[in-house]
């Protein structure tokens, strides 16, 4: 069932000039299903695709735009037409068998790196580091809930918009999975929906030839590129039993 979101008081975000300002509709696609798999896409979808993920709401059409029009990182004198409207929003690349995923956006700016070391099951996110660095401190950690068969993680990190004297607060994101078979997953902050992914296809991970896609709803004030790396993340993490 689709969740009503609710915006936060505050913007939530590691990218600011990621930070959408309405309703926000858009699709993440992995290329492959091995747990070696680390290349996804995230683009923004035509009105009607917009509109069967909101489950033909009203105002489908216009959550289908919400990224060209409010995103930083849309060009200007976007076109309307359903071709200019599914636009890459940001790319993830993986080395075959490898537990990293670099993140960039539609431009090749790189943004994060997802990281898993051979010593721990978390996965961590990481500022981009030049080559001859050893090492990088997370700006984010996922850390999993055992004993349950539905995703069931939280992602905690240091929110780009503190509140007034809480500049080293951490926001915990809760990743809600609601069902067994891991098709949608709300996350919530506090007792506030501010995201919902859903698998566009119950049986994509069985049937070979049809790739996992995620459609993925976002309240105003989140950022579009840590929801993408949540949804990454949920796709790196499908297979793994606790």
């Amino acid at each position: 069932m689709l969740p009503e979101l609710t915006p936060p008081k505050k913007p939530i975000a590691l990218r600011p000039e990621h930070v959408v300002d309405r309703q926000t509709v858009f699709r993440v696609q992995q290329h492959g299903k091995a747990l070696s798999a680390g290349k996804f896409t995230v683009f923004s979808l035509d009105d009607k695709a917009a509109a069967v993920a909101l489950g033909h709401n009203a105002g489908a059409e216009s959550a289908g735009k919400a990224f060209s029009s409010s995103s930083a990182a849309a060009s200007s004198g976007h076109k309307t037409n359903q071709a200019e409207q599914r636009q890459t929003m940001f790319t993830v690349d993986g080395k075959y068998m490898s537990m990293t995923r670099k993140v960039h956006d539609a431009s090749g700016l790189p943004l994060f790196v997802l990281r898993r070391y051979s010593t721990s099951r978390k996965w961590t996110v990481e500022l981009p580091r030049a080559e001859s660095k050893k090492s990088s401190q997370p700006i984010a950690k996922l850390k999993s809930r055992y004993g349950s068969l539905k995703d069931d993680r939280n992602l905690s990190f240091k929110n780009a918009f503190p509140a007034e004297g809480a500049e080293n607060e951490q926001v915990v994101l809760h990743i809600e999975g609601q069902d067994i078979w891991k098709q949608r997953t709300n996350i919530r902050y506090g007792n506030r929906v501010v995201m919902t992914a859903k698998r566009t296809d119950k049986m994509s991970t069985y049937l070979p030839g049809i790739k996992i896609e995620w459609d993925v709803i976002v309240t105003a004030g989140m950022d579009v590129s840590l929801a993408s790396i949540i949804v990454v993340l949920l796709g790196q993490t499908m297979y793994e039993s606790y």
